[in-house]
């Protein structure tokens, strides 16, 4: 079992923040989902583990969107 509030504390993040797939950040940003978990991989931007999926943190996706 994962406890989300440590996974959401792993990025600086608490609970009441919102938190988006590689789908939903692809889908904003107008690029694949590929491009997404690869920049994940590089560290280009900063996600959370969630079980088999990766989650990016709002502010983060803010963050990319202004470059």
């Amino acid at each position: 079992m994962y406890d989300i509030a440590m996974l959401a504390r792993s990025v600086g993040a608490d609970m009441s923040e919102e938190f988006y797939t590689a789908e939903e950040v692809a889908d904003y940003l107008k690029i694949s989902a590929q491009t997404v978990r690869a920049w994940i991989r590089t560290k280009k931007i900063e996600a959370v583990k969630f079980g088999r999926a990766w989650r990016i943190t709002k502010r983060e996706l803010q963050r990319i969107s202004a470059e």
